[in-house]
């Protein structure tokens, strides 16, 4: 489980994290877009 994962302390509130913790989706939104081209590579990837 993703809480066992990361730990209680770093989910957000409405997952059962602390109630300070907000889900930030422009955080989550530019952190793909920055890793967009990674990403990418990991999906075509074939093992050779």
């Amino acid at each position: 489980k993703l809480r066992e994962m990361v730990g209680v302390e770093c989910l957000p509130a409405e997952y059962g994290g602390p109630a300070t913790n907000v889900l930030d989706t422009n955080l989550i939104f530019n952190h793909l877009s920055q890793s967009a081209d990674y990403l990418e590579q990991l999906q075509q990837y074939k093992k050779r």
